[in-house]
């Protein structure tokens, strides 16, 4: 059974802004050293499949961004979404695009500006979802040990704990978006509690009928797109309805609601990158827990995020921050507030400042 996986580029990483803008998301920004974060999913992809069973979903606009850092990936694997209309379409509308090649093959939905330390451990977890997802005809998430309360994350509760070919797996008891600060702490302490990676593995088969069934509405407007592959005008027929698609996750649309949900637990050092917070978690900082970047001095600061640009960024006796300089934006916020840095894109909208997008 042909195994394909399919990456999520198209978002606009609005929690990492001001470096991400919407000319360049942050799955296109290089913070690690080996690659952007959309070339190191690509790399890890093609740990597990040719490069022929590699697609990449993605906004229009981002369509020459996704040629120039993956030049190795076949044109015709880019999915392009007329516009942004959440998980549940563009899932939905890879998997019409592959039925129409293999209506038996495998799905392996990974975000594109995803962390992952260990790629070998993460390939062989993929693995075993895939072995899951194929002989039990299961929907596969996979999901992560909390290390914190994390309150920006979705939470699994496991269920019966089961063993497959070795591996442990369990039953999806429930699904939990981002909960408090207080309902975090209460899942952590349980240990009956993962975290949603937003990882998936499902038989493409498999994730249509469960559209059919839930999502009705999503699945005659993905039926009305793919037989346009047939009569020859998908462009015309995608470009005409995929705007008027459900926008929804595709956790609420089907997983939320559909039967035999299983969870495999990921070990691999893994991190959404989601917001600037994660800057500390994943890269070196000084004595005092800061994380600085650029030209940076600090007397007294314990806990911040700097990162400069040109200008030296001077810090005397401050806790918890987020300071990031850029050409033309000069961002500061509690390093507890910085999942909120959307709200500011949306006061930059009514205020008429797109030009800071």
């Amino acid at each position: 059974m042909a195994v394909s996986v399919i990456i999520l580029a198209g978002g606009k990483g609005e929690r990492f802004w001001p470096r991400s803008r919407e000319s360049m998301p942050k799955q296109f920004i290089r913070l690690l050293d080996q690659g952007t974060m959309l070339q190191l999913t690509f790399n890890r992809a093609r740990k597990m499949v040719s490069v022929n069973h590699i697609y990449v979903v993605t906004a229009r606009p981002y369509v020459d961004l996704v040629k120039q850092q993956l030049p190795g990936l076949p044109a015709a694997n880019i999915i392009v979404e007329p516009e942004g209309r959440n998980t549940a379409p563009c899932i939905g509308l890879a998997a019409i695009l592959l039925q129409h090649k293999d209506s038996e093959s495998v799905m392996v939905i990974l975000p594109a500006d995803h962390y992952v330390a260990d790629n070998d451990r993460f390939v062989q977890t993929l693995k075993t979802g895939v072995r899951l997802a194929t002989d039990k005809e299961a929907f596969i998430t996979l999901g992560i040990v909390p290390t914190r309360p994390e309150t920006g994350y979705g939470y699994i509760e496991l269920g019966e704990q089961k063993k497959y070919s070795g591996a442990v797996y369990f039953e999806v008891k429930s699904f939990t978006e981002k909960p408090d600060y207080q309902t975090a702490q209460a899942y952590l302490g349980s240990g009956n509690f993962l975290w949603n990676s937003g990882m998936f593995i499902w038989k493409t088969s498999s994730i249509l009928r469960a559209m059919e069934t839930y999502q009705p509405q999503l699945y005659e407007g993905l039926c009305q797109i793919g037989r346009g592959l047939n009569e020859g005008d998908f462009e015309e027929r995608l470009l005409q309805v995929y705007g008027k698609l459900p926008k929804q996750s595709i956790d609420y649309a089907i997983l939320e609601k559909a039967n035999n949900i299983l969870v495999v637990p990921g070990d691999f050092g893994w991190d959404d990158v989601g917001s600037w917070a994660a800057l500390s978690r994943l890269f070196e900082v000084d004595s005092e827990g800061n994380y600085l970047q650029g030209s940076v001095v600090t007397i007294g600061a314990h806990n911040c995020i700097i990162d400069g640009k040109t200008k030296l960024i001077a810090a005397v006796g401050v806790d918890n921050l987020v300071v990031i300089d850029t050409e033309d934006v000069l961002l500061i916020c509690p390093k507890e507030r910085s999942q909120d840095i959307k709200l500011i894109l949306e006061e930059l909208r009514k205020q008429r400042m797109e030009k800071y997008l």
